[in-house]
């Protein structure tokens, strides 16, 4: 369920494991008096490291990211309280309110694109938690730490991996049939192989055209040719698109938010042939909704991937 929220396997494990594994480890970053100030690894530096490179690499959006983080740090602070016994806790049912405020949030920052929710869901949950409930609360922690036994103020978040995984959960929505979109996109182990060994294809197929369009698109990105890429995304659905099993998908009989995608994506193509010029983010979002289209296109056919290393 995380991957079909768009995180790769390498994030998945550092988000399931990082944060399980790495709750007993606290890094000291001062020493005030007898007590020791400190960061946990599993439930604060996983989690900034995480939300750090999804923004870098244009994941997560800054500022809808703020604004979570922001929202749920005040519902964290309201309920929270300290006690030198027992630390920071909320009281049941009180404790529920922040993971189901990222959720809420994410959701409707997110309804257009759900699997991009995840990220922002967790940046908000984690984070916002984080602030409101251990950095508001470290002068009351020092303040009421007892000496002498050299006591540790332990900074770090909760994990939500409770909001990820029902963020990732979705409905099938009923056109004619049932059908689920978007489904799991394509994705690649590794994209340089696939281009390696695409050219080796003695009769690629039309989806073999489509991932090599995609894994292109991907190699474009890394060099920073934006526009390639979004031209790249187009023909991978293109190709797929041309299959007669398929077509009618993306007609009449479609799920509505597959023709919005489909129409979008050729928009984007046109624009970017009739210019030289697209960002990263234009990039990657065509690059996603091309992986997806492709995912829910190929699911309609009999064809499998020819390349190894590909998950359809």
């Amino acid at each position: 369920m995380l991957e079909e929220s768009g995180l790769r396997a390498r994030e998945v494990a550092l988000v399931c494991l990082g944060s399980l594994g790495g709750w007993a480890a606290n890094v000291p970053l001062a020493i005030l008096g007898d007590t020791t100030l400190a960061v946990n690894v599993g439930g604060a530096i996983v989690a900034v490291v995480l939300v750090a490179t999804w923004i870098r690499h244009d994941k997560l959006s800054l500022l809808p990211a703020m604004l979570g983080v922001a929202l749920v740090a005040l519902v964290a602070w309201r309920i929270v309280v300290f006690s030198p016994e027992e630390g920071v806790f909320a009281s049941y049912p009180d404790f529920f309110l922040p993971i189901a405020a990222s959720l809420a949030f994410a959701l409707v920052a997110s309804f257009r694109r759900l699997p991009r929710s995840a990220p922002l869901a967790y940046a908000a949950g984690t984070l916002g938690t984080l602030i409101g409930a251990d950095l508001t609360h470290v002068s009351d922690m020092r303040a009421r730490a007892t000496g002498g036994v050299g006591a540790i103020i332990s900074i770090g978040g909760a994990l939500d991996l409770a909001v990820v995984v029902v963020v990732s959960w979705r409905k099938p929505a009923l056109v004619h049939t049932t059908e689920i979109y978007p489904s799991r996109p394509v994705s690649f182990e590794d994209a340089a192989r696939v281009l390696r060994e695409y050219p080796r294809l003695e009769r690629p197929h039309a989806l073999d055209r489509a991932i090599a369009g995609l894994a292109m698109s991907d190699q474009a990105i890394r060099d920073r040719d934006y526009a390639r890429s979004v031209r790249l995304s187009w023909l991978a659905v293109d190709s797929i698109l041309k299959l007669e099993e398929v077509a009618a998908r993306a007609g009449s009989e479609a799920h509505p938010d597959l023709r919005r995608d489909v129409d979008t994506l050729r928009a984007q193509d046109a624009a970017a042939r009739a210019t030289t010029g697209a960002t990263l983010r234009q990039a990657g979002e065509a690059n996603v909704a091309a992986k997806t289209i492709v995912g829910a296109l190929a699911r309609r056919t009999a064809l499998r991937p020819t390349l190894e290393g590909v998950s359809v």
